[in-house]
């Protein structure tokens, strides 16, 4: 774990433990791919699209060029983000701490599917979108908004930092 490996803890290694090496691989790919149009469904619903619409958004996220041209690279980070995303705007329209610990959780999951720096794109992926959707009268409404999105990126790295520790030790 001290060399970075990408996503030594993700959930998408599992395969590759109880398969064949090949066929492991070949099996987390299919899952991802299917994940990642799955789990940007409920983002784009949440936002108010249509079911077509949806349809059409995630069959593009899933098959988009990034993912199929690097697929080990980024699929296993990517997949997840949509589901931040979608928590997030839960969070925001139902000012539920739940949801917010549940956009944490995805972006940790997205933390660790990757290397540092893939950690570092969710991470200003997650700051800026949320940003985007602070609003509020007032600048007390609008500093709370963003505490919350540290507060949520915070503890998101606290739960990720467990791929990150041994790498930071490995620096020196």
């Amino acid at each position: 774990m001290a060399n970075s490996i990408w996503g030594v803890l993700t959930p998408f290694k599992a395969p590759l433990l109880m398969l064949a090496a090949e066929r492991g691989y070949t099996v987390s790919l299919v899952i991802q791919f299917w994940l990642a149009g799955l789990f940007l469904f409920p983002l784009l619903r949440e936002l108010g699209r249509s079911w077509p619409a949806c349809f059409v958004g995630a069959v593009s996220w899933a098959l988009c060029s990034n993912l199929l041209l690097f697929h080990w690279l980024y699929l296993n980070v990517f997949t997840w983000l949509p589901l931040v995303l979608w928590s997030w705007e839960r969070h925001l329209r139902f000012r539920s701490a739940g949801w917010a610990l549940a956009a944490s959780m995805f972006l940790a999951l997205a933390f660790v599917g990757g290397s540092v720096q893939f950690a570092v794109f969710s991470a200003a992926w997650f700051g800026l979108y949320s940003l985007g959707r602070v609003s509020g009268d007032g600048w007390r409404e609008r500093l709370n908004g963003v505490l919350g999105i540290a507060g949520a990126g915070l503890v998101a790295g606290l739960l990720g930092a467990v791929q990150f520790v041994p790498f930071l030790e490995f620096l020196p």
